[in-house]
């Protein structure tokens, strides 16, 4: 911190009470009356920002809000302890038709840096001891009443309408959605308690609006809140004080907002209502009381003894710098708090009037099944219907499974059960539920489920059958053609495959049959063919074929420019077209015309919303438009289902919700999928990736206490995988990919205690990120030779294959020189032996991380043909090779140690340290990128042709290929006496070469691949690596802070000249 801090008590913030006397020890203290906000370092204020407000006092807190940046130290009432006074006669406020707020009397006001609610407030009172619970309770008499078993009622609590907590929701309409939402799930009656400060006309507006729900009484708060709460066998709540009071009178509370400090202890959902959570108190009250102080402690100088670790917390991440960059960060936090507008309704009302509908029609046929035993049978299948409907799949398929063993001849409950069983991943119960319809019903729908169910049980003949019976009894269905089309394709049988290509396109003219032909054949390296084919369709009658089948041709050869010019003269149909318009968006993100991209997505209706949703994300982050990508995320959570995440949408998601909410929100994205991921392979990965966001979490949250326990390994990723795959149940036709996981998990256990220095997952543990640096520091220190390279699904396509994959190995490579070179490059066995030299003789080696190679063979067959296929296959030949080729003396980390590097903010100390390096690269522009942004020299540059796959989208340089040619003239360039000298290097498979020549002549490599793209603007990587190159606001500032503490991690603090000099180093 500074050695002379400014803080300011802003006093007209509050009217009631004289806060000047907050006692604020090792600073300069103004206080500062008036309505105006005036800069500072750390400002003291009373309430919240609160929008809706327009007095001078409202006005005064949102610009403290708005305009700071840095610590904002808030004081608020208490919860524990306070009292109401009224302050006139009832008889004399009912004359004036508006009842004056009570008087409110505090012998506590919380204290806390940031806000004073559940989400926002850092109270620096986890796990306190017990010593202020025990002095409340002997001052107040307060006792925990033990959690009752009965009540009378539903206690729905009110707050004051327009109040902060609220965040913006309409307190009458919200009281009144709740009440209905409710009245659908229980029968019980509800007591609705208004707040004692609402006005006559907003109570009379909650009478009116709530006398359509039944069996609903309203109380206006004069009568005390221990009375009501008595009897109540539950208390709802939006972010009412009041959770605090039914807790402690043994009532469980159920909070829907966040905002609620008992929200992350109690129920948060309406579901719950009639089985609350019970949780423990004791703790929980003791970090209350721990958050409230007297005034007298506040006038001593005790508050403030007690929060300033968060005053200080929050000065690193703010950097204290109340300038134009500072307000700029505080005015997105403003727009993110300001934007609440429905924020936490129950999940009844979250959703469209459908799902209302959907939740009415539940709770309709729940009862009437009970009531009309007679008509049983209609009654439960609506009822399995509406759970369906609303994506309560589990509860369905018990519903469904009770009206099958009820009415055996009754094919909706075949029907139903098998649709829930799929949305679950239990492929067995859904494919002997569809054969139970179809005995019953033989329709094409009955048949296309059962035939499609055995397909994902891999039972190929049985499954061939089904779909041989659709297709002779249904001919004019597609399902039938293609379900035979895909049990050639995963047997391998190509000519049959193509022939049913063939088949649906003459007999039913599918165009997409025509894009399937084309890409096969592409994969199966007939490329003369598929030109045929498309040259053909381009004189025929159809243009949505011609262009569909053109997409997988113009993609194998990376001809983009082509590919924008022909689909964009073609809009009528790519807006039309799900295939197309995927292909376009993707095709203009990789030109760089992401904002272009935006405005087509915005034009076109094509696609499933929540397909729609990820790609408008993906190009969102393209056009560096954050901001607008993090609002998406937030509607997926808020309102959309487990369904629309992804391992990549997760990573996003769960990084935007640290930097907004911290480790509470972040937790709770993660705890949802835990609780809601299917058993399905999205499912599976989900709950994986869950796992590696945990851990990169724990570093996060130790980083921000200032703990030096953000240097500890914790528990080992690959155990952590190991575990989960031993007791969590697979997905069904995926246990051969978990055994591949599984293998994987093994050879790290193995590698790890065979290295010394092993860091496979720096990406998610913060020591190893430092660790890694620091070996590149100390050679740099040393003048010691080095090479760091980085091996992908790229080059271990280069690399011998397991012999159960070896008959993969010729068309994988041929894919891949495609992709880095053009068709023309052949890798001969010198070049395959330099690669496995560089290999061998790199100091430090990144191999693929369980987090990628999870994902890549989990999503993909190690069998498969296409794309994911290949990527799996070169995954796992990195790893093998590296795992036995590499000396017990490297140091093993992951190909991703590039964006570690970035998301830790570590680049930011290391390259400053290096002061000069020389780069390898096809960016023109990256050496004065990095001059401007780290203050080093740039020595010199060898400029190389870019990737095949993103040359259009790049400015690449004119002249021959980089292979053999510009990696010939390199070779001759990079043999002289380079020692101490440290280059940079972008340059593919070849720039592992390349790392070595140059530690071959005494000088550093480092491989930064995909990091001199975004560094230059292209995204060329995906979301979720996107999103690992971004630093968290203010973690750059902590790793700083925390490695100048520690005796190994502090050289990488930049050195002064005079070190420099004693350490005979040149730059």
């Amino acid at each position: 911190m500074k050695t002379q801090m400014h803080a300011r008590i802003f006093t007209d913030s509050v009217s009631f009470m004289d806060i000047s006397m907050f006692r604020v020890e090792g600073m300069q203290v103004t206080i500062t009356p008036g309505w105006k906000y005036k800069p500072c370092d750390v400002a003291v204020m009373y309430g919240l920002a609160n929008p809706p407000r327009r007095s001078q006092q409202g006005r005064l807190r949102n610009a403290i809000y708005r305009e700071h940046n840095g610590p904002i130290v808030v004081i608020e009432s208490s919860l524990i302890g306070r009292s109401f006074n009224q302050r006139l006669p009832g008889w004399l406020a009912a004359l004036r038709r508006r009842p004056l707020r009570p008087r409110q009397v505090h012998p506590y006001y919380r204290v806390a840096v940031g806000g004073a609610l559940g989400d926002d407030a850092d109270f620096c009172a986890e796990n306190s001891p017990p010593d202020r619970w025990e002095r409340v309770q002997a001052e107040f008499g307060i006792k925990l009443t033990p959690y009752r078993t009965e009540g009378d009622y539903i206690l729905l609590v009110g707050q004051v309408p327009k109040d902060a907590s609220l965040r913006g929701i309409d307190m009458v309409r919200w009281l009144h959605e709740t009440a209905a939402a409710i009245r659908k799930i229980s029968d019980r009656s509800i007591l609705i308690r208004l707040h004692p400060s609402t006005r006559w006309r907003d109570q009379e507006a909650v009478v009116d609006a709530c006398s359509t729900v039944p069996r609903v009484t309203i109380s206006r708060g004069r009568r005390p809140f221990a009375d009501e709460v008595a009897n109540a066998w539950v208390c709802v709540t939006l972010s009412s004080g009041a959770a605090i009071d039914a807790l402690i009178a043994g009532v469980p509370p159920i909070c829907l907002s966040p905002a609620s400090l008992a929200y992350r202890l109690c129920s948060n959902s309406l579901d719950d209502i009639e089985h609350p959570k019970q949780p423990e108190r004791e703790q929980f009250m003791r970090d209350l009381c721990h958050s409230q102080w007297t005034p007298r402690e506040m006038s001593d100088g005790t508050a403030w003894r007690h929060i300033f670790p968060a005053v200080e917390r929050e000065m690193a991440r703010t950097g204290g710098d109340s300038g134009e960059h500072g307000a700029g960060r505080s005015r997105v936090i403003w727009a993110v708090q300001a934007d609440h507008q429905g924020y936490h309704r129950p999940e009844t009302v979250l959703s469209a009037s459908e799902k209302q509908r959907w939740a009415g029609s539940l709770a309709l046929w729940t009862v009437a099944a009970r009531i009309l035993p007679g008509k049983r049978k209609r009654y439960l299948h609506r009822r399995a219907t509406a759970l369906f409907m609303l994506g309560r799949y589990g509860e369905a398929e018990l519903v469904f499974s009770e009206l099958r063993s009820r009415n055996p001849d009754f094919p909706g409950g075949h029907e139903g059960a098998a649709r829930s069983a799929e949305k679950l991943g239990h492929w067995g119960i859904a494919a002997e539920a569809w054969a139970a319809a179809s005995r019953l019903a033989p329709g094409r729908k009955a048949l296309a489920g059962h035939a499609a169910a055995l397909l994902k049980l891999g039972k190929l003949a049985e499954a061939e059958a089904v779909f041989g019976l659709l297709c002779e009894r249904f001919p004019a269905e597609i399902a039938g053609y293609r379900g035979l089309e895909r049990i050639a394709s995963e047997r391998g049988d190509w000519p049959l495959a193509l022939q049913m290509q063939d088949i649906i396109w003459k007999t039913l003219s599918d165009p997409d049959a025509m894009r399937r032909k084309v890409l096969l054949l592409v994969r199966l390296q007939r490329i003369a063919e598929a030109k045929e084919i498309v040259k053909e369709l381009e004189a025929g009658s159809s243009p949505l074929a011609y262009l569909l089948a053109s997409m997988p041709l113009l993609e194998a050869t990376h001809d983009w420019a082509t590919m924008s010019q022909l689909l964009g003269t073609n809009e009528a149909l790519l807006l039309g077209n799900w295939q197309l318009l995927h292909s376009y968006l993707g095709v203009l993100g990789r030109l760089g015309r992401a904002d272009e991209a935006l405005d087509v997505l915005d034009r076109s209706r094509a696609g499933k919303e929540a397909a729609r949703k990820k790609l408008r994300i993906n190009c969102l982050i393209q056009a560096h438009r954050y901001f607008e990508a993090g609002e998406c995320l937030r509607q997926i959570w808020e309102h959309g289902s487990i369904d629309e995440f992804s391992p990549e949408i997760l990573s996003a998601m769960v990084s935007a919700a640290w930097e907004v909410g911290g480790a509470g929100l972040a937790n709770v994205v993660l705890d949802r999928v835990d609780a809601e991921a299917p058993h399905t392979v999205a499912g599976e990965l989900l709950r994986l990736s869950a796992i590696f966001q945990r851990t990169r979490l724990r570093s996060l949250n130790c980083l921000v206490s200032s703990s030096e326990s953000a240097f500890d390994q914790g528990p080992h990723i690959e155990q952590l995988v190991r575990d989960h795959l031993a007791h969590s149940p697979g997905s069904v036709g995926a246990e051969n990919r978990r055994d591949a996981v599984r293998d994987i998990c093994g050879i790290f256990v193995r590698l790890r205690s065979g290295h010394t220095d092993f860091f496979p997952d720096p990406s998610f543990v913060l020591n190893e990120a430092l660790e890694v640096a620091t070996c590149i520091a100390e050679a740099f220190d040393e003048l010691k030779p080095l090479s760091l390279i980085r091996l992908g699904d790229g080059e271990g396509c280069m690399l011998p294959y397991r012999p159960e994959l070896e008959v993969f190995r010729e068309t994988d490579r041929e894919a891949t020189q495609q992709t880095w070179w053009g068709r023309a490059a052949q890798v001969d066995d010198a070049l395959e032996w330099q690669l496995k030299e560089a290999i061998r003789s790199a100091d430090v080696v990144g191999l693929p991380d369980l987090d990628r190679t999870s994902r890549g063979i989990l999503s993909n067959s190690l069998e498969a043909l296409g794309d994911g296929g290949r990527n799996a296959r070169g995954l796992l030949a990195s790893i093998d090779f590296a795992a036995g080729n590499t000396s017990k003396q490297a140091v093993l980390t992951s190909c991703h140690i590039h964006q570690s590097l970035s998301f830790w903010g570590i680049w930011d100390l290391l390259l400053p340290r290096l002061g000069a390096v020389s780069l390898i690269t096809c960016h023109a522009k990256l050496g004065g990128v990095l001059a401007q942004r780290h203050g080093i020299t740039i020595e010199t540059v060898h400029l190389v042709p870019p990737e095949h796959k993103y040359a259009a989208g790049f400015a690449s340089i004119a002249g021959d290929a980089h292979y053999p040619h510009a990696f010939t003239r390199l070779r001759d360039r990079l043999s002289g006496q380079l020692r101490g000298r440290v280059f940079l290097i972008s340059a593919g498979m070849l720039g592992k070469i390349y790392c070595m020549w140059i530690r071959q002549a005494g000088g550093i490599a480092i491989d930064i691949g995909s990091a001199a793209d975004f560094w230059c603007g292209h995204d060329t990587r995906s979301v979720a690596d996107i999103v690992t190159y971004r630093s968290p606001a203010g973690v750059a500032e902590q790793v700083r802070d925390l490695a100048s503490e520690h005796s190994r991690f502090a050289r990488l603090l930049p050195l002064d000249t005079s070190a420099k000099l004693l350490l005979g180093n040149p730059a």
